[in-house]
């Protein structure tokens, strides 16, 4: 079974980026998540997509500590109303993220 933190949106936004953070809990224990990957949907999509960047990555570096914030910039953005992040780590360990999604209401330029 596959763990993920969805965001709903409500409405479709421009997805740019996301930032991670692990949870840091006064020091105690090594929960954040080394590695992710996105999915998105949006209203027509029969199913969520997992989210490619222009140099074919599919899994983005995460965190290597519980309270360093990891940005990713996402190129190309994407359109969703529902985010999904899905933790990855080489390491058996507890995972806990913070996520905050970067972008805006609406639609990409240039569509």
């Amino acid at each position: 079974m596959q763990e993920f933190l969805e965001v709903d949106l409500l409405q479709e936004h421009a997805i740019t980026g996301v930032v991670t953070q692990g949870r840091f809990a006064n020091g105690q224990g090594q929960e954040y998540a080394e590695h992710f990957q996105l999915q998105y949907w949006r209203e027509g999509m029969e199913a969520f997509a997992l989210y490619q960047n222009k140099q074919g990555l599919k899994v983005f570096q995460g965190n290597k500590d519980t309270f360093t914030e990891v940005e990713t910039l996402l190129d190309p953005p994407f359109r969703a109303s529902r985010v999904r992040i899905i933790p990855f780590s080489y390491h058996p360990r507890t995972v806990c993220m913070r996520v905050e999604l970067r972008g805006c209401l609406g639609t990409l330029s240039g569509e």
